[in-house]
């Protein structure tokens, strides 16, 4: 598949947010873990990882997502805590919550799953949870550090976000890290 084009659907975020974002990468970089960290203008919340997509089933993709998300209302949520997966003890991913008490995001996620399993991707079968990549784990170094400081990490809440447009990007890998193009955008509701 040589013309294949690595895409994923996600929600970007505000200069704003990314900022937050940036400060707490900046206080877990003081751990001196051994974490490839996202990249600031990188960070955004994946609804779905698509992997390789032919290019012939782009338009397909990009009307699903119109159909989807037409009358979807913006989603306000904001930052919740810091965690790791698959946990503290033994990080591999490092993420920041996102607040999703009416399931509003999980919601976007789990009609995405449907939409796209009607025009033959597999279905995640694993529950979504909202959450923002912060890095990525390379190793166990220091990572007791982190269990430690993660416990009793406080995020202010005051940083809200309104999601207000679903994004259909593609993926280029580099030595240097990927590099995201937006292929297509649906705007939600006021």
């Amino acid at each position: 598949m040589s013309d294949a084009i690595r895409t994923f659907i996600a929600v970007p975020f505000s200069p704003t947010l990314r900022q937050v974002i940036v400060k707490v990468q900046a206080e877990l970089k003081k751990l001196d873990m051994d974490v490839k960290w996202v990249e600031p203008e990188n960070i955004h919340l994946t609804l779905q990882f698509l992997g390789d997509v032919n290019p012939g089933k782009i338009a397909a993709l990009k009307t699903v997502l119109n159909e989807l998300y037409k009358d979807v209302k913006t989603i306000k949520t904001r930052v919740h805590s810091v965690g790791a997966f698959p946990d503290s003890r033994r990080p591999r991913v490092i993420w920041i919550s996102l607040e999703d008490r009416q399931g509003q995001i999980a919601g976007l996620a789990a009609m995405l799953n449907n939409g796209l399993g009607k025009i033959g991707y597999q279905k995640n079968p694993k529950p979504f949870k909202p959450h923002i990549t912060l890095g990525r784990v390379r190793s166990p170094k220091n990572a007791g550090a982190l269990a430690r400081t993660m416990h009793g990490y406080a995020l202010s809440k005051d940083h809200g976000e309104a999601l207000d447009r679903i994004v259909l990007f593609k993926s280029t890998l580099t030595p240097a890290g990927p590099i995201y193009a937006p292929l297509h955008t649906v705007n939600l509701q006021e």
